[in-house]
């Protein structure tokens, strides 16, 4: 069962509500395979120095109790992801490439040698599709039993993500939920009303929007009366 981190929620929560850019006009394809009507990019969050100061913080003093050896960034958002809880937690951290080096026949590049237990780090987890992967190229050389996020993909989620608890034996510990992040920039005008409520709409039930025209319909048309491109952040 996954696992909140422990921290001021109200801190954590304006990291995100101070963050412009962070949704994305769609639609778009999540790596859970499941269409939605935004996208987010989670990397805006930590473009900026007090916001990344005080995930990395917080997340590495977290990690600093799970008593491991190696940080392991999911490229590419777990990467920079990663290096701030080093940098904070005094551990070393790899990071998982996209594919594998021609430089050096590896997936894996950093500072690994002679480690044993280790934690994965990614932004977001939804059911777990880009862990499976990751887990496979790493073929079993580590003792993996954590997997430390900034956001759980919420409510609709949580079957998927449970079951991908039970299959890899491995707990995901997260900061702040999606639809938690949605509703309180929503509150504070960070987004438009609209696209919160769609995206709330969305995280509650995201199999429900996949077939659902008449959701379709009314993104649809939110799209047309704003004029916003694909992948444009939505301000």
């Amino acid at each position: 069962m996954s696992i909140k981190i422990s921290a001021s929620q109200e801190e954590i929560l304006s990291c995100f509500v101070q963050t412009k850019g962070f949704y994305l006009m769609g639609p778009i394809e999540y790596p859970s395979g499941r269409r939605g009507p935004f996208n987010i990019d989670t990397m805006m969050v930590l473009s900026e120095p007090k916001r990344a100061k005080v995930i990395g913080q917080v997340l590495a003093d977290y990690v600093k109790n799970l008593e491991v050896e190696l940080i392991i960034g999911i490229a590419t958002a777990g990467i920079p992801l990663a290096a701030l809880i080093s940098q904070f937690s005094g551990l070393p951290f790899a990071y998982v490439r996209g594919e594998i080096s021609q430089r050096t026949g590896e997936i894996l590049q950093g500072q690994y040698w002679n480690k044993k237990k280790a934690v994965l780090v990614d932004d977001v987890i939804g059911r777990g599709g880009t862990k499976d992967r990751v887990l496979k190229n790493l073929a079993n050389r580590f003792i993996i039993k954590d997997l430390v996020v900034m956001m759980e993909g919420g409510s609709g989620y949580q079957k998927l993500l449970e079951a991908w608890e039970k299959k890899t034996g491995i707990t995901t510990n997260y900061l702040v939920r999606w639809d938690e992040a949605t509703a309180a920039m929503m509150k504070a005008g960070a987004i438009p009303p609209a696209v919160g409520e769609m995206m709330l709409d969305y995280l509650k039930n995201p199999d429900v929007w996949q077939n659902n025209w008449l959701k379709w319909e009314k993104f649809t048309a939110w799209q047309k009366n704003n004029s916003y491109k694909l992948g444009e952040p939505i301000l």
